[in-house]
């Protein structure tokens, strides 16, 4: 082959590359920009969300310190409560249980006994009042 022929195809060759190339470059250099571009953007837009949940965080420990320091003074109340409920379950349990039964039964006696003296009492004035108003 010529020399000649050679240096013509090599030449088309270059042009055709550079016919691809070019394009493809300046459209890398676009993209380039605008990657450059969505960084800055980020940046400005994410310091300052960072900084308000650095501050979120602070106040957040700030809060739970304080809540924990709110339960610990709380505390012995809960533990009387669950004292004084221990108490209460212990004294009805005793009372369930075979003194209390017979403690219990003993007033309920007594008590159902004094109700019925008083029923008697009224019906007996009451009848005596009727026998006047026959009589």
């Amino acid at each position: 082959m010529n020399v000649e022929v050679l240096a013509l195809i090599a030449t088309i060759v270059f042009v055709l590359i550079a016919l691809f190339l070019i394009p493809l470059m300046l459209q890398l250099r676009q993209t380039a920009q605008k990657v450059d571009e969505l960084v800055s953007t980020a940046q400005r837009e994410m310091l300052p969300i960072l900084r308000d949940l650095r501050e979120i965080t602070e106040r957040a420990k700030v809060i739970s310190d304080e809540t924990e320091k709110d339960l610990k003074k709380v505390r012995p109340i809960f533990d009387s409560l669950e004292q004084t409920g221990e108490m209460i379950h212990n004294f009805t349990a005793a009372m369930n249980s075979g003194i209390g039964q017979i403690v219990g039964r003993s007033m309920g006696t007594w008590l159902g006994m004094r109700a019925a003296k008083k029923a008697v009492a009224k019906e007996l004035s009451k009848s005596k009042k009727g026998g006047r108003e026959n009589g």
